[in-house]
């Protein structure tokens, strides 16, 4: 668990603490009882701002006298911290990232102006200029990039939980909850034969415009399904084998990683890099394949299974 951070009014004031003015009122999230006063003994999470009593979170009078005499300690509460935590991690992938682009973009500026030191006429320096212009190393092109790669992380991080089911039947019903129930009922079949858990599925969307057929019913669009957490996830991909002995109504779907439309692009050249590979290596005890998250596919080598 975090350290606790003491909660404060809106006046500023440590709870817990003498207070002076109009009374305020704080409920304990956990027991539901009230608490008002400058004797109460509460700590608030940083991240929901929800208030929590001493004696429900099982500290002791003498614990929470340490926490009143620190302002750097910082708490969350459980349902928060995993959140906090995350947020953490993905800000300093981030800020990491920025580094890393910075840091190439600084030794191709360095790498310019060497060149341009050997430069012997103003035209050739010139010329350079341009060149390097066209390969986008021009300072005000900087902070578009950084955006760029900032919104693809962004994009990319929102997906890691998700993938698509392709040529699921849809509903023809024209209220949308009703729909949802519907598809709700067809991944809790899929998932008893995947051996997952339809209680790890967060939400489940049809993705683009609803199409229906002339002669009745509707085109299958296809479905995104948000996990809880990536355990759940990658447990459901690891079984889609199961798939080939599955009923009719679920033999024919196909399972895909949610991709950003750069991600797809890598993940394409990526499968023709393998394709090229093994025409080279030929038949034979190896082959290769694309392997790894949509975030960082790789081309290995593997054993073929006999």
């Amino acid at each position: 668990m975090s350290t606790p951070k003491l909660s404060t009014s809106e006046s500023g004031l440590l709870l817990g603490h003498e207070s002076s003015g109009a009374e305020e009122i704080w409920l304990c999230k956990l027991c539901d009882k009230e608490f008002s006063g400058g004797k109460c003994e509460l700590l608030e999470c940083e991240y929901c701002g929800k208030h929590f009593c001493r004696k429900c979170l099982g500290l002791s009078a003498a614990e929470y006298k340490l926490f009143a005499k620190r302002s750097d300690l910082h708490w969350y509460c459980p349902p928060c911290e995993e959140k906090a935590v995350k947020s953490i991690r993905i800000e300093k992938e981030i800020e990491e990232r920025c580094k890393d682009y910075f840091s190439k973009f600084e030794k191709r500026l360095n790498d310019l102006e060497e060149k341009i030191s050997q430069k012997t006429s103003v035209e050739d320096v010139q010329n350079l200029i341009k060149e390097s212009e066209k390969g986008g190393a021009c300072l005000e092109n900087v902070q578009t990039a950084v955006n760029e790669q900032l919104t693809e992380f962004r994009e990319s991080e929102q997906r890691k939980l998700n993938v698509i089911i392709f040529n699921a039947k849809e509903s023809d019903k024209r209220d949308g909850e009703a729909r949802k129930e519907e598809d709700f009922k067809l991944l809790d079949k899929l998932c008893k034969v995947m051996k997952s858990d339809i209680e790890a599925i967060k939400n489940v969307t049809r993705l683009g415009k609803r199409v229906v057929k002339e002669g009745g019913g509707v085109e299958r669009r296809p479905m995104r399904v948000i996990f809880e957490d990536t355990k759940s996830k990658s447990k459901f991909l690891s079984n889609l084998g199961n798939l080939a002995s599955a009923s009719e109504d679920l033999r024919f779907l196909s399972v895909a990683q949610d991709m950003t439309p750069k991600e797809r692009e890598i993940n394409k050249k990526k499968f023709a890099e393998a394709k090229q590979k093994n025409e080279e290596l030929g038949s034979g005890d190896f082959k290769f394949v694309v392997r790894g998250p949509p975030w960082e596919r790789k081309v290995m080598k593997v054993k073929v299974k006999l």
